[in-house]
């Protein structure tokens, strides 16, 4: 394996590093945090478990390392709680698939850039005008979720399903640790 020196060496691979690598690395267990740095360094960005960021102007203010939809809907308590509106900010989210792309509509959010991207995801944020980028675009993301909301289109029934899906996944943590 390469040593991060190497990595940092190369102005290239630095600026690669500073833009994708904090989506790549693995996850561990959920929580948010919020801060007010502009930029994270790459050293910080590839020690990072972060999957999920929310930055206005290019300041994070919340980030979260949580899996699956949680972080999103941490996300949403944090922008209730402090009052912000949503669609002057952007988010980097590692996957976005159906689920995902239903409630970033439902936030308000007008951009968000994927590290992977599915096509049910791509066709909602295209529908609702919210500009997307990614790395990785894929026709689908091997996810129960995105085949129970296939067929879906009413945002508020997606919510829903979701919101009952995300308080049974919370419920089963709390019993099985």
């Amino acid at each position: 394996m390469l040593s991060e020196d190497w990595l940092l060496s190369d102005p290239r691979l630095l600026d690669l590093a500073r833009r994708y690598v904090w989506w790549l690395l693995p996850q561990q267990s959920p929580t948010s945090t919020r801060g007010t740095d502009a930029k994270r360094t790459v050293e910080d960005a590839m020690r990072s478990d972060v999957s999920l960021e929310f930055l206005i102007d290019g300041t994070v203010l919340f980030e979260s390392t949580g899996k699956w939809l949680h972080p999103l809907f941490e996300l949403e308590r944090f922008l209730k709680e402090q009052m912000i509106d949503a669609h002057e900010g952007e988010v980097h989210d590692k996957v976005v698939g159906r689920g995902s792309a239903f409630l970033i509509m439902r936030l308000n959010i007008r951009r968000i850039h994927a590290g992977m991207l599915s096509r049910l995801g791509k066709d909602l944020l295209d529908h609702a005008g919210i500009a997307c980028t990614w790395d990785v675009l894929v026709d689908e993301i091997d996810c129960s979720t995105e085949s129970i909301l296939r067929k879906v289109t009413d945002p508020d029934e997606a919510y829903r399903i979701l919101a009952d899906r995300a308080r049974k996944s919370a419920h089963s943590r709390q019993i099985h640790p």
